[in-house]
């Protein structure tokens, strides 16, 4: 029984050990005001490339609302290997020059380019659906060694209302490469640019005053400073593979 027991128990250990996790690669690109219709053009060239090829990984475009012009390019891979590897994917191979050449053309039209890899982190995250038309991003610095109580006041707190309230996704980032480690990030979707006039909000309610004054305290304690902005997704840009 205590040999079972304990076969068991490596087992639980070994599967825990081997599993990928769920890593968010995004890539900040500032355009050049001239070279926005330019930059538009070279990434539905590039979609036409990999949808000809079969390329088998989905990548959203989002655009801001406020600050600097800016897109980002999403897409998630299985582990921080996979995010890294530059090895053209057999799907590509054949067509390694031309992805080359239209990654040139994007880089041309920007100012500056900035990737970012963050690690999602799954007890704090609802189910990812469908992409929203809208995502309400934000950026947090959580003070030193306070990483953990503000992913603990997540969990507890914000993620539970985010599901009461019916929000159409939430997924939070923590940051591993290409910036601070206590960088986190949020990405509630909006259904509809009316809902950002709610007042209260919907999250708000579902947390009722208290519960709300209680992580507004809380997250004082926590956050040495925060931004937000809201992003689009550009529809026309995004590339689904083919079913």
């Amino acid at each position: 029984m205590r040999k079972a027991l304990l076969a068991m128990v490596t087992i639980a250990v070994s599967c825990a050990m081997a599993q990928k996790v769920d890593v968010h690669n995004v890539l900040r690109i500032q355009l050049k005001p001239d070279k926005v219709g330019e930059f538009e053009s070279a990434v539905k060239e590039l979609q036409t490339v990999w949808q000809k090829a079969g390329y088998e990984r989905s990548v959203s475009v989002w655009q801001s609302g406020a600050g600097p012009l800016e897109f980002l390019m999403v897409y998630y891979t299985k582990g921080y290997a996979e995010a890294f590897d530059t090895t053209p994917p057999a799907s590509l191979r054949d067509v390694s020059a031309n992805v080359a050449l239209l990654r040139a053309r994007i880089a041309a039209c920007a100012l500056s380019i900035d990737r970012r890899v963050s690690e999602v982190v799954a007890g704090a995250s609802l189910p990812r659906g469908p992409l929203p038309p809208f995502v309400r991003v934000l950026r947090t610095e959580v003070k030193v060694g306070k990483t953990d109580q503000y992913l603990a006041m997540l969990k507890e707190m914000v993620t539970p209302a985010m599901k009461k309230a019916g929000v159409p996704s939430f997924v939070v980032f923590r940051q591993r490469y290409g910036g601070s480690t206590s960088e986190l990030w949020t990405a509630m979707g909006v259904n509809q640019l009316s809902n950002l006039d709610d007042s209260p909000a919907a999250v708000v309610k579902a947390m009722g005053d208290a519960g709300y004054n209680q992580y507004l305290a809380r997250r004082a304690e926590l956050v040495e400073r925060s931004e937000v902005n809201l992003f689009r997704l550009r529809k026309d840009l995004t590339y689904t593979p083919a079913n």
